[in-house]
């Protein structure tokens, strides 16, 4: 398990996750597949360096999210962006606009 610290809280925050690996086996490039689950909202306990999810007040809010669709040689990225004034999510991709339940 790999951990995360601070020693001061950025205002903004940006998580990259590691999405493909080198196979030496192979001599080629994997895409990791795995599920990732993450809340809306998220909160740092100063205290002790954690994590978790809270309901009612949050420091951290998830407003976009981009993915990736197709194979390490060749697919496409889109995103999928939080509206904030009306909390609606929408997906961006190369060529439209459409909305997105993120439930």
């Amino acid at each position: 398990m790999k951990y995360l610290s601070f020693c001061n809280y950025p205002r903004i925050l940006v998580i990259l996750l590691k999405r493909f690996k080198y196979n030496r086996d192979f001599n080629k490039i994997e895409k990791i597949n795995n599920f990732i689950e993450f809340p809306i909202n998220l909160v740092f306990d100063i205290n002790n360096n954690s994590v978790s999810e809270i309901n009612n007040h949050n420091d951290y809010k998830l407003i976009s999210i981009i993915l990736h669709s197709g194979f390490p040689q060749y697919g496409y990225y889109f995103a999928v962006i939080n509206e904030q004034k009306t909390n609606k999510w929408y997906i961006f991709n190369d060529t439209e606009i459409t909305n997105y339940d993120i439930n």
